[in-house]
């Protein structure tokens, strides 16, 4: 024993140095957010996700490329004609003059009639005009491209048509009013900038026919315009032929009323409305005059008196009198002097009264003259206005007469529609760059949207990442039989790519302490089952035992699968098994069954009949590990599942080393953490300061994670759906 202890010791010190990694940190640091503090290391994630998924980025380029070229074949190409319409708008006429009209009204008029040019009346006399329903009817049968457009629009009409109005009216055509539609949409209508230029442009799958509906629709429109301004013409003439009569009557009874009028007050009219103004002028001034001299005297009266009452003396009456100042006047000069100021204010006086009883017949005859006068003002007005309106009736039926013979709408024809000699659609093979792009973007983000969904495990670093545990190594995957045939295989092929990876996983786990002891007792565990930890614990165990280590494989995973050659080498008789061992004392030698072919030992499922919790329990489960471990170089478990039940976490406690088994592409990381949580002791460390539980990567497909696509993305929505 001591021997083989001592052989495999030196075996695994020469291989120390080269075969095995470096111890790792502890890592319990989760996958960054989007948006979190780890933002920084977003970026490169990504670019790792793309290109992990460039195949599926690479195959929905290439559909988006194949569809964008097979629409682009599936669309005929379109051809725009246009035609180009001006606007004459005419000024406005103001008693004969043109009155200039204002940007506004022109705008308003150039709006107008683009609505006009593309509303559905309109539309539908272009329809009737070219008889576009009964042309379609007798054309050619279309070629492949436009029966599968029709089928598509077709399909289209169907799953919208509950969302659609119906068409309940009398006279509704399905025929006429889907051309109309086809017509609207390829029809655009527009003003050239600020111009008065109006742009028609029809978009056909035919050159010649999309010119010939850009000049029908302009064409209609004018014939349109021409034909309701002759009506117009013509209407008004026929009005102003039955009104014409009618004002001339009008005419002859205002030119009677007149001249009744002038020889009814043919004298009030013939005095003359100058000559009594004349007289009244004049009296008034002789009245102005009189009633001056009147006041004049009346104040020199007024102030004579005050100087009397005041006891003036003589010479200042005099002298207020107008006598001079020289003379010596008398009391009997100065009251004749006042008596004649006397008599001159009451001859004044009675002058004014005179001219106003004068005046005032003279003001009631210029009254009554201008009342006659207004009067025929008033007639002379009227007839003149009657005789101005039949003037203008009558050169407005000249008008009339002459538009409707030359009518000349507003807008015209400026520039007639060619046939186009290019399409203006693009070709199919410029259709193909966007669509690749755009279904290339569509890729990355669904690249990206399936890594976030992902929630398994396929790459060391991401495995040790997310369970916080050194990732040990990775196993690839093999094929079932050959599962059942590890020995043949590591014996036939030792530089497979899985033999050689059990090998170097062997040595990750068997590292060389500082001490005399050695991490010998080895658990394999996983989640759940199926995650490959069978087939990796006897790989190792196989591996070991071609060291020509003394190697122990205990079998507590429920397993139905046996190891190969060990139905040839054990003989009928009914072994001693653990129920044996830790319940009854047998000795550890009756349950080893020793394998030669294989060269190990090994230890069957117990037989329980209750629960394997209850056997772990055993206070001789921890004496039974120690003689173990004695006695070989290498035990390995092969422990129940995980999430199995507590079983796990016992046979953890136990062990040197506990190995957890994660399924590439396929074992959950949340599933990973809770299960890891029971058999993980992260906090305890082997002699070499390493954790003394490590996972490795089983079922590693290389080629599936070099660049999954749809068939991961047809994986994940199955787990989902489960």
């Amino acid at each position: 024993m001591e021997e083989v202890i001592g052989k495999a010791r030196r075996l695994f010190t020469e291989r120390r140095a080269s075969d095995l990694p470096p111890p790792e940190p502890k890592m319990r640091t989760a996958r960054p957010a989007f948006g979190s503090a780890g933002g920084s290391q977003v970026f490169p994630h990504i670019i790792r996700v793309l290109l992990k998924r460039k195949r599926l980025i690479l195959v929905m380029a290439a559909i988006g490329g194949a569809g964008a070229g097979t629409i682009g074949l599936m669309i005929p190409p379109s051809y725009t004609a246009t035609a180009q319409m001006i606007v004459d708008q005419r000024p406005f006429e103001v008693d004969g003059r043109p009155v200039p009209t204002s940007q506004a009204l022109e705008e308003a008029a150039i709006d107008t009639h683009v609505t006009m040019l593309s509303s559905d009346a309109h539309l539908r006399r272009v329809v009737e005009t070219m008889h576009i329903p009964e042309q379609e009817a007798t054309a050619e049968p279309p070629s492949w491209s436009r029966r599968v457009g029709s089928g598509l629009a077709g399909l289209w009409t169907m799953a919208t048509r509950p969302f659609r109005r119906a068409e309940t009216g009398p006279g509704s055509n399905g025929a006429e009013s889907s051309a109309v539609a086809e017509l609207k949409r390829n029809l655009r209508v527009s003003q050239e900038r600020r111009s008065r230029i109006i742009t028609v442009a029809q978009t056909a799958s035919r050159p010649d026919r999309a010119a010939e509906i850009a000049n029908t629709v302009a064409e209609v429109h004018v014939e349109d315009l021409t034909q309701r301004k002759r009506l117009e013409a013509e209407r008004l003439v026929t009005w102003l032929a039955k009104r014409l009569p009618e004002m001339r009557r009008e005419v002859a009874r205002a030119e009677e009323d007149l001249e009744a009028y002038r020889l009814v007050r043919g004298s009030t009219a013939g005095a003359g409305p100058d000559e009594t103004g004349q007289q009244i002028a004049q009296m008034v001034r002789q009245l102005a005059l009189a009633r001056s001299d009147s006041t004049a005297a009346q104040e020199r009266l007024n102030r004579i008196n005050e100087l009397r009452r005041r006891g003036a003396p003589a010479t200042t009456l005099a002298q207020a009198l107008g006598m001079g100042a020289s003379a010596d006047p008398s009391t009997q000069d100065i009251d004749r002097a006042v008596g004649r100021l006397e008599a001159e204010q009451t001859t004044y006086s009675a002058l004014a009264k005179s001219i106003e009883e004068r005046l005032l017949p003279l003001k009631g005859a210029a009254t009554e003259i201008a009342a006659g006068l207004s009067d025929l003002r008033a007639l002379e007005r009227q007839a003149a206005a009657v005789a101005q309106l039949y003037d203008a009736l009558l050169r407005r039926q000249q008008e009339a007469s002459e538009q409707a013979q030359l009518v000349q709408p507003d807008i015209r024809v400026l520039a007639r529609a060619w046939p186009p000699e290019r399409p203006n659609s693009l070709h199919p093979v410029f259709l193909i760059p966007p669509g690749m792009i755009a279904f290339a973007i569509m890729g990355g983000l669904l690249a990206v949207g399936l890594d976030r969904l992902d929630r398994s495990l396929r790459e060391e670093a991401e495995t040790a990442e997310a369970l916080g545990i050194p990732c040990a190594g990775q196993v690839p995957k093999i094929e079932a039989w050959q599962a059942k045939r590890l020995n043949e295989l590591m014996r036939r092929q030792p530089q497979a790519a899985f033999v050689r990876a059990v090998r170097s996983l062997l040595v990750s786990v068997l590292p060389v302490s500082t001490g005399n002891s050695m991490l010998k007792v080895v658990l394999v565990s996983s989640s759940v089952p199926g995650e490959g930890k069978t087939t990796l614990a006897r790989s190792l165990a196989l591996s070991a035992a071609r060291l020509h280590l003394r190697v122990l494989l205990l079998d507590l995973g429920h397993q139905t699968v046996v190891l190969e050659s060990r139905a040839a080498t054990v003989s009928g008789a009914p072994r001693a098994d653990l129920v044996d061992i830790l319940g009854y004392g047998r000795p550890p030698s009756d349950a080893i069954e020793r394998i030669p072919e294989l060269g190990l030992d090994y230890i069957p499922p117990p037989r329980l009949e209750g629960d394997l919790l209850d056997l772990l329990a055993s206070p001789q489960v921890p004496l039974l590990i120690n003689q173990l471990r004695e006695a070989y170089d290498l035990v390995i478990i092969d422990g129940p599942a995980a999430l199995g039940g507590p079983e796990a976490s016992l046979l953890a406690a136990w062990a040197d080393k506990v190995l957890f088994a994660v399924r590439s592409g396929s074992t959950n990381r949340d599933t990973a953490r809770s299960a890891l949580r029971l058999v993980s002791r992260v906090e305890a460390c082997d002699p070499d300061g390493m954790s003394t539980a490590a996972s490795v990567l089983t079922w590693v497909d290389h080629e599936r994670d070099a660049g999954y696509g749809f068939g991961d993305l047809r994986g994940l929505l199955g787990r989902l759906r489960a």
